[in-house]
């Protein structure tokens, strides 16, 4: 007789896994790791895939009981995977990374004791700050509730510790195989809602400290799956609304001056990476500097900047002289762009005023 799999929304008492409750992004998690092991395949591609593709059951180890048992997974389980794996697919490729496998087994002694969600091959060397890298980046999936600034830093500090740091087959027989780690995280921010967005993390064995690679810094856009599903080349915008035609033919701004604009900036080197901050570049080009972080948002949508060409740093702490006491600076935490990232702007900036 075969076993019934585990519905983990009715089971009472909760099945739990490493002692935490196993629920819908657990599940969604297993099933998003399948689907983009499945989307390599010549017959199902990633604009092919679909929920049809995906299993009804997956497998996994549960607290008090042997094996892995099967648990069910429900028809919305498996849409909102398929929004998952497809917006990680578009992500990790338009930053310059390519897949090459996904659920790698880790055996140790032929014991499986973990896999690595996805293998990516660095493509584009500038997406990891253009340095050189030798071998493939084994990449974790994982999807989480989170809704506080606070709560969010802690998860990561925990999963850089669970996925990398001290994960013992990382550590001692997989890290000298790979150029590095990365993790990937879905971040929802409400449990009634499959509205999430992407955040990334790097470190590659060179390096002793985690980089933020996309997402955390300045991401305050939080992007539902329906438009995170098409690349932003394909994403249906409204039809232009008819101007009508000036009388007199309008005059050309003349080629230098962007490269005049660009001159006038005063670039310096912020976390080590030659930048200027994006009121300065407003205000050279006649817009408010008051808007900047508008203006910056909206260029890292349009664009899909990372968060070394576009970011935004935290403003540092002053002393009172009265109390003799750290105090954090108010306002808005400033934005910084990467000289491509100027021209583009001021290019767009100049041919509107055409």
């Amino acid at each position: 007789m075969i076993p019934q799999a585990l519905d983990y929304r009715a089971a009472r008492p909760r099945l739990k896994s490493n002692r935490i409750v196993v629920g819908r992004l657990t599940v969604v998690g297993l099933l998003a790791e399948k689907a983009i092991k499945i989307c390599r395949s010549k017959k199902v591609g990633i604009r092919a895939l679909g929920e049809r593709h995906l299993p009804d059951e997956v497998e996994m180890t549960l607290d008090g009981m042997r094996g892995t048992p099967k648990v069910k997974c429900h028809p919305d389980d498996k849409v909102l995977a398929v929004k998952v794996a497809k917006a990680i697919r578009q992500k990790m490729h338009f930053l310059g990374v390519e897949m090459v496998d996904a659920v790698v087994d880790v055996k140790i002694d032929g014991k499986r004791v973990g896999d690595h969600d996805i293998i990516y091959e660095i493509v584009d060397e500038s997406c990891v700050g253009g340095e050189p890298v030798e071998g493939y980046l084994s990449v974790e999936v994982k999807l989480r509730h989170l809704w506080s600034k606070k709560g969010r830093e802690e998860v990561r500090e925990k999963l850089q510790s669970e996925c990398c740091d001290d994960l013992a087959w990382w550590t001692q027989q997989e890290r000298g195989k790979f150029a590095g780690r990365a993790i990937v995280v879905g971040i929802f921010d409400s449990e009634t809602s499959d509205a999430f967005k992407l955040c990334g993390e790097i470190k590659l064995n060179t390096e002793s400290n985690w980089r933020k690679w996309f997402g955390w810094l300045g991401s305050r856009n939080m992007v539902s799956p329906a438009v995170q599903a098409l690349p932003p080349q394909q994403q249906v915008r409204a039809p232009p609304v008819a101007k009508a035609k000036a009388k007199a033919k309008a005059i050309a701004r003349p080629r230098d001056a962007m490269a005049s604009a660009i001159d006038r900036l005063q670039f310096r080197n912020v976390s080590g990476v030659s930048c200027v901050e994006v009121g300065d570049l407003c205000e050279q080009a006649g817009k408010t500097r008051a808007h900047a972080s508008y203006w910056a948002t909206k260029s890292k949508d349009d664009h899909g900047w990372n968060d070394w060409d576009l970011f935004q740093k935290e403003r540092t702490f002053a002393t009172s002289n009265a109390g003799r006491t750290r105090r954090k600076l108010g306002g808005v935490n400033p934005w910084f762009a990467t000289r491509r990232v100027c021209r583009q702007m001021i290019e767009e900036w100049l041919a509107k005023q055409v």
